[in-house]
């Protein structure tokens, strides 16, 4: 992702935000994959924020 973020985005002017991976999530339990996604709901929310310290 960095070439993409790096090369492409930022070189043309865009605000770019980290990525999100999470990795065999096939594998995940119930309980892992309620706080995955609990995480991924929290960061969606704050995301004005995240766009500000960028």
């Amino acid at each position: 992702m960095f070439p993409i973020h790096r090369g492409i985005l930022e070189f043309l002017g865009f605000s770019v935000l980290q990525p999100e991976f999470i990795y065999s999530v096939e594998r995940l339990t119930d309980e892992e994959r309620k706080a995955v996604l609990n995480n991924w709901s929290e960061r969606l929310i704050n995301i004005e924020k995240e766009i500000m310290k960028s």
